[in-house]
Formats: structure tokens, sequence, C-alpha cells
């Protein structure tokens, strides 16, 4: 964000070219400055840990049998990836658009919606890192029923963080649409994909559990098929469909990405949920939620303090439906 902000700021320029190199100059610094700081805090952890035994050969085994299948899958997706990425404007050319009317529709969604829709997965990826290693621990000390608690206790509240986030979304997407771009045409594309919030949220912490418990090929292979199932459909429906197609096509990716990597983690950890208390009543509350909102007015001269005080307005209403529903009780 800094080598953004000064790169701009100092050699700012109106040729979007010379934007577009400033902005992929930014990113370039940022990966140096990552890439070195995680050197750094490598040496340092590195000296703190005394290795009392030297790593045998059927450790090295295991650590190959491990990460060549992740590595090739890997590469495989990256591939498919960048692909996916260049067929999209080139199939919304075949449905009529012109070039620049079909980067400019990518652009909106990928460069302007999607990150408004994975902002607050931030908070997921916090702590869905870290049940990686937490999980691989359970798993060598065969500890399951810890696993399934643990997991009921996560999707708990990842239900219900996810639910109030793409409630938000929806109700508010002309509000944030506005704040954030000073400008409507994210508005509708906001409201029709924040209901994949729930899937794309709730995915991230299912493929890190997959991970921890000895599946990262599966995660891997699923996400293979979902990007080739997006292919066919970009490739096929979108020339005929256009934006519907892709917008299809986003659904589509993102439910059956879902779909498989539950099945494959109730396969191995059999917890269960309440649909009712994690799901149904949180969208109830959401939606009295919304309509208590909207009976406050609020006048402010900056747009943006309207737009966060509804919505903080909205989020401590939603959460105190919730403890009245007693969904945050224990059994």
């Amino acid at each position: 964000m800094i080598a953004t902000i000064v790169l701009l700021k100092v050699w700012f320029s109106n040729d979007i070219g010379h934007i577009c190199t400033l902005l992929i100059l930014a990113d370039v610094i940022s990966e140096i400055a990552s890439f070195t700081l995680n050197i750094v805090f490598y040496y340092f952890e590195k000296r703190k840990i005394v290795l009392s035994t030297i790593c045998s050969s059927d450790w090295k085994k295991e650590i190959i049998k491990i990460s060549c299948p992740v590595a090739i899958t890997s590469y495989i997706r990256s591939g498919l990836s960048s692909f996916k990425q260049f067929l999209i404007p080139n199939s919304l050319e075949k449905f009529g658009f012109s070039y620049s009317l079909a980067i400019s529709n990518y652009g909106i969604i990928n460069g302007m919606v999607m990150p408004i829709l994975l902002f607050f997965n931030v908070f997921i990826n916090s702590f869905a890192s870290l049940l990686v290693p937490e999980f691989s621990r359970l798993l060598a000390g065969q500890n399951y029923n810890r696993m399934k608690k643990v997991c009921e206790t996560i999707f708990k509240y990842a239900f219900i963080f996810s639910i109030g986030i793409g409630s938000c979304l929806w109700f508010f997407s002309a509000e944030i649409s506005y704040a954030i771009y000073q400008d409507l045409s994210c508005d509708l594309w906001i409201k029709i994909l924040s209901p994949l919030v729930f899937f794309m949220y709730i995915d991230t912490i299912i493929d890190n559990l997959l991970k921890g418990i000895n599946e990262p090929f599966k995660v891997m292979c699923c996400n293979i098929l979902d990007l080739v199932t997006t292919i066919i459909i970009l490739y096929f429906l979108v020339p005929i469909l256009g934006m519907n197609g892709y917008i299809f096509s986003i659904f589509v990716s993102e439910i059956l990405n879902f779909t498989i990597s539950s099945f494959q983690l109730r396969k191995r950890i059999p917890f269960k949920l309440s649909l009712k208390r994690y799901i149904i009543l949180p969208i109830i509350a959401s939606i009295i939620s919304y309509a208590i909102t909207c009976m406050f007015s609020f006048s402010f001269n900056n747009f943006v303090w309207y737009v966060v005080v509804k919505l903080l307005l909205f989020v401590v209403t939603y959460l105190l439906l919730l403890f009245g529903f007693s969904i945050f009780k224990q059994r």
C-alpha cells in the first residue's frame, strides 16, 4: 500500500499504461519486502531451535511424497487459472462486446466487486491458516473427538460471521458501492454475488482443515476440477449468455468447490451442525436487523460516515438478535 501511494503520488500520469506500470512495480516491491521479512523472521526463529536429530531418509521420502503431488497439481492449477483469466474477456468479445467493453466488465467484477466481497475474509484467513498445524497435531495424537468439537465451534461462528457480512453486502450494496467508488456501477453486481460470501468464506476454512488432516492433494484436485468446469462454462456459455454466463460460472465455481470440499471433510470428520440455529436463524436476524436499521434516519455531511453508522447499527442489531435467539448459548 505504501509503495502504491508513494509511486502514484510522485510519478502520477494521465497515461493508463504508465499507471499500470507503477501498480505492477509497487506489487513487485511489496513481494520483495515480504520475502525479505520472512527470511529475517526465519533466521531469528531458527536460532531459538536446537535440532536434536538429523532428518532421516524416511522423513525425506515422506516430505517428497506429500510435496510432489501438491506441487504438480499446483502448477496445473496455476496454468488453468491463467487460461481462465484470458478466456473471460475473449468469450465476452464473442458475445458481441467490444474489446474495451469486455475488459471493462471483466475489470468491474474482478477488480472492484470481488475485493469488496473478499475484504472481510481477512478475519477468516487470520485463524484458518493456524488450523493446519493445530489439526495436524490432533491427527497425530488421534484426538478425533477434539477435532469434531473444534470443527463444530469454528463453523458455528464462521456461519454467523459470513451470513452477517453477506447480508450487509446484500442490503447495503448501493451505499457501499457509492461510498468506495463514488459510483453505482458495482451496486447490482455486489447484490447478485453477495450470497457467495458464505461459500467463499467457509470454503477457506474447509481447505485449511483438509490440509491439516493430510489431504492437501484432494484440495488441489478439487480446485482443478472447479477450474476445468468453470473454463467449460466460460468457453461454451459466455459467448451465448454474455455477462449472465460469466456470473453463472462464478456461482458454479464457488458452490461446486464448497460442496466437494465439504463432502471430503465430512468423510474424515463427522461433525454436526444445526441448520436451523446457525443458518436459518442468522438469516432471519439479518432481515429483522435491516428492517430496524431502516427505521432510523441519519444526517451526515460525509456520506462515508453515513454508511459506516448504518452498517454498525445493522451489525449491533444483528448480534443482539442472535443473543436473543440464544445462538451463542453453549449446549
